[in-house]
């Protein structure tokens, strides 16, 4: 079985009534590339800064690389990329067309 670079099980968060995340599950192997994909309020930036502890969930648990991240982020910050908010790709583009031909940093092992 491969490992699990990140675990997510029944991430849930709201605002006031608005239900931004309910009952998210997912996990990621190892070297796997993934995106989360959604409309404008589907709640994709809730459930990155969830996952990076950044957010508290209202409930679920999230393990990234083994580690919780709202207790041991600084650890996880030294070895994950994070997006940077309101980071856009250049122009118009919003598509994974757009990303041909730019290169992106990932950290190393270890």
């Amino acid at each position: 079985m491969m490992e699990q670079a990140i675990q997510v099980k029944e991430l849930s968060k709201s605002y006031g009534s608005l239900s931004a995340l309910k009952s998210l599950t997912l996990s990621v192997g190892r070297g796997s590339v993934f995106g989360l994909l959604g409309a404008n309020g589907a709640g994709k930036s809730t459930a990155i800064e969830c996952m990076l502890g950044t957010r508290r969930p209202d409930g679920g648990t999230v393990r990234i690389l083994g580690k919780d991240p709202r207790s041991e982020r600084k650890k996880l910050f030294q070895r994950v990329g994070r997006p940077i908010p309101g980071n856009r790709l250049p122009g118009k583009n919003h598509s994974p067309g757009a990303l041909r031909g730019h290169r992106f940093p990932l950290p190393g092992p270890g």
